[in-house]
C-alpha cells in the first residue's frame, strides 16, 4: 500500500510486489484469492510493460499453473497454449520458459482427456529438454 500511494499503482516495482503478493497467496493455497489477484496483475503488466515483456509471460505462465490446480483445466489448456506459442514467437523452441511452457501444456492436456496427445507432446518435450538443458536439468527431472 505505501508503494502503491508513493510511485503510483501502475509503476512497474508496485506491479512486481503485486505478483508478488499474488504468488505468496497462490503458493500458500489461497487459489481464488490468488488468481483474482493473478489476473489483476497479468492485466496491468499487459497495459504498461506489453504483452510480450518477460515479466508478463511469467505471470501469465504462473497463472496457467494456477489455474489448473484450482481444477480449471479447460481454461488453463486454452491459457497453457497461448503462453507456449508467444514464448515460442519470442523467445524460440529451445528456450528453458518456452520448453516449460511446452511441457506444462503436455500436462494439462493429460488432465483435460487427451492422453495420446499429452504422452506424445511431453515425450518430445522431454527429448527437446535433454538435447537443449542436459539430463539433470530440474526441467527436464519435472518432465520425467
Amino acid at each position: 500500500e505505501y508503494q502503491e500511494a508513493t510511485v503510483g499503482k501502475q509503476h512497474p516495482d508496485t506491479i512486481c510486489s503485486m505478483a508478488s503478493l499474488a504468488r505468496t497467496l497462490i503458493e500458500q493455497g489461497h487459489l481464488s484469492q490468488g488468481i483474482a489477484s493473478l489476473r489483476e496483475v497479468l492485466e496491468m503488466q499487459r497495459s504498461v510493460l506489453g504483452e510480450e515483456h518477460p515479466d508478463s509471460m511469467s505471470s501469465w505462465s504462473f497463472l496457467v499453473h494456477a489455474l489448473c490446480r484450482h481444477g480449471l483445466h479447460n481454461e488453463a489448456r486454452l491459457s497453457g497454449q497461448q503462453v507456449w506459442s508467444m514464448q515460442n514467437h519470442t523467445l524460440g523452441s529451445r528456450h528453458p520458459d518456452t520448453l516449460r511452457s511446452k511441457s506444462t501444456f503436455g500436462w494439462i492436456l493429460s488432465f483435460c482427456g487427451q492422453s495420446i496427445t499429452a504422452m506424445d507432446l511431453l515425450h518430445e518435450t522431454l527429448n527437446e529438454q535433454v538435447m537443449n538443458l542436459g539430463c539433470s536439468h530440474p526441467d527436464v527431472v519435472e518432465t520425467k
